[in-house]
Formats: structure tokens, sequence, C-alpha cells
């Protein structure tokens, strides 16, 4: 059966925008998860495939918002792909090569001036992805989509190459005593930190 031009356009949409909100997705729960994980092992008394099987329903209903969302607003696919490939390079920027560093948290005043610089980085790459995203022409939405694929692409690639050298074995000793070590340092002030650390990630 040869499908009508409405399907041929509606699966080219969907495909467009499929790349893009795995990019983003994997981001924000598969990679800034595996971040966190990798280097705090002890402080967790789950396992990271635990974590990932809890955050595929979250994906899951984020893929189906934004494939529906696109078929909705089919004229603004590839605006909507823009953007969801600009957001994915702002988090992947964000989280690994413009994250803050509040230093040890231990409770003490964390001094922010001192990567000042970064909120001056921050606020123009927002700006910029949303002005692509909105106003950009073809040609260089084309170039952020391309830029964005091979971004994910190495992420994958050494986020499984990470993944199959990590001891993924946690001792629950060692866990219990950092979990009993952490309840020393103020909850008030660390945990809005805690929270910042993981959305770096």
């Amino acid at each position: 059966m040869v499908p009508s031009d409405l399907e041929e356009k509606l699966g080219r949409r969907q495909a467009l925008l499929l790349w893009p909100a795995t990019a983003l997705l994997s981001q924000l729960l598969l990679f800034g998860s595996w971040t966190l994980y990798r280097g705090n092992q002890q402080e967790f008394e789950i396992s990271f495939l635990e974590i990932t099987l809890t955050f595929l329903p979250v994906a899951a209903i984020g893929l189906l918002f934004i494939m529906l969302w696109g078929v909705i607003f089919r004229s603004k696919a590839y605006r909507l792909a823009a953007l969801l490939a600009g957001l994915h390079l702002i988090f992947w920027l964000e989280g690994g090569l413009l994250a803050w560093d509040p230093g040890l948290l231990d409770g003490k005043p964390i001094d922010w001036s001192v990567d000042a610089w970064r909120g001056l980085v921050d606020l123009p790459l927002w700006i910029g992805a949303l002005l692509i995203a909105g106003i950009g022409s073809i040609g260089t939405i084309t170039h952020l989509l391309t830029f964005s694929k091979i971004i994910f692409a190495l992420q994958m690639l050494f986020f499984l190459i990470s993944l199959s050298t990590h001891d993924l074995e946690t001792d629950p000793h060692a866990t219990t005593n950092n979990l009993t070590a952490m309840s020393g340092f103020s909850s008030v002030e660390n945990t809005v930190v805690i929270l910042l650390d993981g959305l770096q990630g």
C-alpha cells in the first residue's frame, strides 16, 4: 500500500523530531544521571539500572508528548526540532563545560562570584538557541541539527565505554557510612545546592 502525501509528510516530521527529542531526553535523564552516579556511586543505595528503569516512563511520556506536539503543529516541526536540538546542546554545555563549581558541600556559604563569568556566557547561549529556533534560516537550523546529532552520537559512545569499564557493584557498608557522614552536614544549606548539582550534571 502506497502511503498518502500526508502520511509521508507526517513520517518525515516524526523522523525530524525523533533525533533531537531523544538527544535532549538522554541528556537530562541518562547522561546526567550517569555522571552523578559515576562520581558518587557509594552514596546511592540503588543500582544505575534501577535509576534508569525509574526514568524510562518519564522519557517515554516526554517523547510521546513531543511527537504529538509535532503532529498538532506540523507546520512548525522544523522550528520545534531546532529548539530541541538547541536545548540539548545548551544542557550539554551547561552540564559539562560550563558547570558551576560550588566547592565542598560542608554547609559553608558558597562564593558564587568566583565563577560569575559563567553567567555572562549562559545568557547569550540561551538567547542564541531561542533566536535560531524562532527566526533562524533553514541552513542555520540544519547545521544546528547536524551538530546536535554529532554530539549525541559522541555522548552515547563515551557513555557506553564508561558504562562497560565501570564497576557497577555498590558496597552497602560504604553507602551506609557515607550517608551517616552526610547527615552531619547542614540539610538546610545543602539541599538546594545538591538539587542544582543534579541539574548541572
